[in-house]
């Protein structure tokens, strides 16, 4: 009888034992319930794991956002670098076809043996005016370009022909905008002005002989002054010096001012 009892009490306590277990922790059910959850799911410390990430990362809607924004960031850097490249080509080219422009050279008079001793100027309208020796019949000429780059037909006048005349050629624009051009009349030895009355020389020019001394004029260079009067810089081989003519009048006539 004594061990029956405890038989039934042990047996009550394990009972009440497990019970208050089952309460604390759950029943087997309820654990392998737990398990699957955590299998599916994660347990909670994986669960903050995917918290921490997606507050720091943001979720996969988020990235999916960033990613087609890259996308439309590069594509627009990559058309923008395209048409950067395409103004570059396209302006490297004309620069090459203006460099291939400019060094070809252009025949602006071919009539004998003419363009000894030339001398060039730029006028008023931006077109360049030249001025030359015909060698074929002893003149003096002048070229007036009707383009900045002398293309096209250009305006050709003899200036002087008045014997050997033209050698050692030298050009200026006057505050007019007429040429005024030095030169040397060989069979004379003397140095001559020749004043353009209009800006491309054509028409009567006035024609003055500034020094006759014996051998000089060679090697003539002209400027204009600040008072518009030319100033002549020139080679006397008789006396092997340097002279200057500074002009008293715009187109040289009078008596100008001669200094060695």
């Amino acid at each position: 009888m004594c061990w029956l009892t405890r038989m039934a009490t042990a047996g009550a306590v394990d009972a009440y034992t497990k019970a208050e277990a089952d309460t604390k922790l759950g029943t087997k059910a309820d654990q392998t319930t737990v398990d699957e959850l955590e299998t599916t799911v994660g347990t909670k410390a994986d669960q903050t794991t995917v918290d921490e990430l997606e507050t720091t990362v943001g979720t996969k809607a988020d990235q999916t956002t960033v990613d087609a924004d890259a996308a439309a960031l590069r594509a627009t850097v990559d058309a923008d670098a395209a048409a950067l490249r395409a103004t570059v080509d396209a302006d490297a080219a004309a620069l090459r076809a203006l460099v291939a422009a400019m060094q070809m050279p252009v025949t602006v008079d071919s009539a004998g043996d003419v363009g000894r001793y030339t001398s060039i100027a730029i006028r008023d309208n931006g077109n360049p005016v030249i001025s030359y020796y015909a060698a074929a019949n002893t003149a003096l000429k002048v070229a007036a370009c009707t383009t900045a780059d002398c293309t096209g037909t250009p305006t050709i006048t003899t200036v002087d022909s008045a014997g050997d005349v033209g050698r050692y050629t030298s050009i200026a624009i006057g505050d007019n905008g007429y040429p005024v051009i030095s030169y040397i009349d060989r069979d004379n030895t003397a140095l001559k002005v020749a004043a353009c009355t209009t800006n491309d020389c054509t028409g009567t020019p006035t024609i003055t002989t500034v020094d006759s001394a014996v051998g000089i004029g060679v090697f003539t260079s002209i400027a204009i002054g600040d008072n518009g009067y030319p100033v002549i810089a020139y080679y006397e081989s008789a006396n092997t010096a340097l002279k200057v003519a500074a002009c008293t009048t715009a187109d040289c006539t009078g008596t100008s001012t001669i200094t060695t």
